[in-house]
Parts: structure tokens; sequence; C-alpha cells
């Protein structure tokens, strides 16, 4: 009797503990100012992929090919805040929309890390991030097409920081 009651108290205590690490979670999703910083993205089986944070040092894409015909834009990680030095580029990528009536495709792309699901969302807060900034500087909703590919479409396919670096981005392309 003794013996199942101490079995008793090991299965509940297991069973407290495990659901205890099951409800725990690290942030949110990131709002047009935020991400996680250094938290984390939960992939496919739950494991948490950490990457460089919003204080990084990674701007621009001087090793990045980006797709024909699109200006990249680039995020931190889990973050969809547009970066202030992006800012001048956009209102020039803006002030061209506007001069030759043109469409804007903007599409949103993540690193490989986290559920086909999370990565789709995330390109869908960044692509909408980048296009509220183009109508900011004057670009109708009407011109401005998003669209997300997540993680389906990569231009660096390792799994080095500047590969993560590279694939988060915002491609925009103007005449389509």
């Amino acid at each position: 009797m003794k013996i199942n009651n101490i079995m008793k108290g090991i299965i509940l205590a297991v069973s407290i503990i495990t659901l205890a690490a099951c409800s725990s979670t690290k942030g949110g999703a990131g709002g047009a100012g935020g991400g996680y910083g250094n938290g984390g993205a939960y992939g496919a089986g739950g494991q948490e992929a950490y990457g460089q944070g919003s204080g990084g040092s990674f701007y621009g894409g001087a090793n990045c090919d980006a797709p024909q015909n699109a200006d990249a834009y680039y995020f931190d990680f889990d973050s969809n805040a547009v970066h202030p030095e992006d800012r001048e580029r956009l209102q020039a990528a803006a002030r061209n929309a506007l001069n030759s009536h043109s469409k804007v495709r903007v599409v949103g792309n993540t690193d490989n890390r986290g559920s086909r699901e999370y990565n789709v969302a995330l390109g869908w807060r960044r692509a909408d991030a980048v296009s509220s900034a183009l109508e900011q500087y004057g670009v109708s909703k009407q011109q401005v097409a998003t669209t997300s590919n997540g993680a389906e479409k990569p231009v660096a396919y390792g799994n080095s920081e500047q590969d993560y670096q590279c694939n988060r981005r915002v491609d925009v392309k103007a005449g389509n």
C-alpha cells in the first residue's frame, strides 16, 4: 500500500511538471514595433529556434542575392519592424510607384526556422509592415499587392546566421 501511494505521488509530480513545461512559452507574436528580441520561435516538434534578436548588427544585404527586379528590405529575427535606415529607400520606392502609377508587389519571407504556418504568418506581418510604410508615403492600397512566401523561397540555402539573415526579408517589386 505504501509503495502504491509513492507511485501515485511520482506519477502526479511528473504529470504536473510535464504540464507546466508544455504551457510555458516565450513571448508572443511581434507587433508593428516588436518581435521577440532574443526570444524564440517554435518549430515543428516544439523545438525552439533562437536567432540574432533585434539588437543585432546585420543590416542591408551586401552579401545576399535578392530576387531579380526586387528591392529587398531585411528584418531581425522574429520581427516585422521596418529598420529606420530603410525609410529613405521606402520613400523613394513610393515616389517611383506614384510617378509611374504602377502596381507594387510586396512579398514577405522568413528563414527556415519555425513551423510552416508560423513562417507564413510572419511573412505576412513583414509584408504588411512594408505596405503600411509605402502607404504612409502616399501609395494607395489599391496599388499594393501583398503576399507571403514564408520560408518557401530562400535566397540562401545554408544554416548559418548569415543565410538566415538573407532570408529574413521583404521583396518589393514595381510594375507587377
